[in-house]
């Protein structure tokens, strides 16, 4: 007499193919989204390597404009002053990081204009006098590195002469 309400039949082991599909698609879905966050970070730190090298560069453009100021109507560009112009220069960088770099050359001599005023008016000299005034002209070219990242940024600058 067969009493208990089981009958033990032949299990076909659909449950556990059903299980190890799920796993299987639960994996591949893990994995993808791994590798997404990991493309993620890389374009942020690419991203982070870009900005620092402009700001290194701009940074270059300000010592190069400083410098043609500071050696106006002097020789603009040698390498005996400091920084020399064309000279690499280093920016402290966080522990961990590249210290970016950063030079600055002024390419070619100054180009002398004359100042005029707003209205086209030609500048005279101070307390209204009949003397004329000129600035100097400078090209500023620089460049900027952090890690594979490079930048480079030009300006027009001008330094009077009085």
């Amino acid at each position: 007499m067969n009493g208990s309400p089981y009958v033990p039949r032949r299990e076909k082991g659909v449950v556990l193919v059903v299980a190890l599909v799920i796993l299987l698609v639960l994996t591949i879905l893990g994995v993808s989204g791994m590798q997404g966050a990991a493309m993620q970070e890389r374009i942020a730190g690419n991203l982070k390597e870009k900005q620092r090298a402009f700001l290194a560069a701009e940074l270059g453009l300000r010592a190069g404009e400083a410098y043609a100021t500071a050696n106006t109507p002097n020789d603009p560009c040698t390498q005996a002053t400091e920084p020399p112009c064309g000279g690499i220069n280093a920016v402290e960088a966080s522990p961990g990081e590249v210290a970016p770099g950063f030079a600055f050359e002024l390419p070619r001599e100054p180009a002398l204009r004359e100042i005029t005023t707003a209205t086209g008016a030609t500048a005279t000299g101070a307390k209204g006098g009949a003397r004329k005034l000129y600035a100097a002209h400078y090209q500023v070219d620089a460049t900027g590195s952090a890690g594979d990242a490079a930048s480079a940024v030009r300006s027009d600058y001008a330094v009077p002469l009085f």
